[in-house]
C-alpha cells in the first residue's frame, strides 16, 4: 500500500471464496509470523478451511506455514508464478481496496498516509457489497 504514519505498509488479504467474506490485516511486514497469525485468526473465527490458496510469496511457501497446514490438516496450494488472474477473485478485492482508499483520500483530502486508519471501513464495505451470486446476497 505505501508508507503510513506507522510501520505498516502491507495487507494481507484473506477471502473465503464461497461467501466472499474478506478479511483484510494491515500488516509491517511480509513475513511468515505475520501469515501464520493472521491464519490462526482467520482459524479461530471460522474454523479450518479445507484448503487454502496463495501466491508464492516466501511469507507463504515456507516450512513455518506448511507445518501449520499439517496440524490444521488443511491443504495448501500455490498458484503459478506471473499467474495472477489463477487468484483472480483477491486480486480483485486488491483493485477494489485501492480504489476505495485512493477515493476517499481524494474526497477527503486525506493525508496519503493515514491510509491505514481507512481499512476497518473499506473491509466493511467490501463484505457488505452485494455478491452477484445468482439472487443470494452475502450477509
Amino acid at each position: 500500500m505505501g508508507e503510513s504514519f506507522r510501520d505498516s505498509k502491507y495487507v494481507l488479504v484473506l477471502k473465503d471464496h464461497a461467501s466472499h467474506y474478506c478479511n483484510l490485516v494491515v500488516v509491517d511486514t511480509a513475513d511468515s509470523a505475520v501469515s501464520v497469525e493472521a491464519l490462526l485468526m482467520w482459524h479461530a473465527r471460522f474454523g479450518p478451511p479445507p484448503v487454502w490458496t496463495s501466491d508464492q510469496g516466501s511469507q507463504f511457501k515456507n516450512e513455518v506455514v506448511s507445518k501449520l497446514s499439517r496440524r490444521l490438516w488443511t491443504a495448501q496450494q500455490f498458484t503459478p508464478v506471473n499467474c495472477p488472474w489463477i487468484n483472480g477473485s483477491v486480486e480483485r478485492v486488491n483493485r477494489d481496496i485501492l480504489q476505495v482508499i485512493r477515493t476517499v483520500i481524494l474526497e477527503y483530502k486525506i493525508n496519503r498516509r493515514d491510509w491505514l486508519y481507512l481499512m476497518p471501513s473499506v473491509q466493511a464495505s467490501i463484505n457488505h457489497t452485494a455478491a452477484k451470486r445468482g439472487e443470494l446476497a452475502t450477509l
